[in-house]
Formats: structure tokens, sequence, C-alpha cells
């Protein structure tokens, strides 16, 4: 199974996502194991629901339990929109 992945996904309020894997390792790491950046795209999401955050989740935590890496992701600035309900 190949490290680069694109997992695409809806939500019902119509947001798309793309959840991408990417093998980033080195010539040489100390870790022994791949190396692998995991990048959320969407456009015009107004505000995430405790449920996209969840199927986040659960994307990330799939990719794992079929790949022996380590992932490697960074956040930037921008606030995280809840919705308060």
């Amino acid at each position: 199974m190949s490290l680069e992945q694109e997992v695409p996904f809806e939500k019902e309020e119509g947001y798309q996502y793309i959840i991408g894997f990417r093998e980033i390792t080195p010539k040489e790491n100390n870790f022994g194991i791949p190396l692998v950046d995991v990048v959320l795209t969407s456009q015009n999401v107004e505000i995430n629901s405790l449920k996209t955050l969840n199927k986040f989740i659960a994307i990330i935590l799939e990719f794992l339990k079929n790949n022996d890496v380590v992932i490697y992701y960074y956040c930037d600035t921008a606030p995280i929109k809840i919705r308060p309900n």
C-alpha cells in the first residue's frame, strides 16, 4: 500500500475536504520507519462541527492502523471555529 494517499469527503452541510498523506522521510532518520506529513485542505468552510473534527480523527487513525509510520503535522494560526451548539 502506498503511503501517498488523498482521502476526500463531504459533510452534510456541503463542505468538501481532502486529507492528504505524503511520505517525507529524509535519507536518514532516527525512527527506523517512514515519516508521513498530513495535510487537510478545504475551501470556504465557515464552521467545523465536532462531528467533522471526529471524521478527521477517524481518517487519520485508520491510516495509522494500516501503516507503520510516524505522523508529522503542524497547525497554522487560523482560529478553529466551532458552533456553540
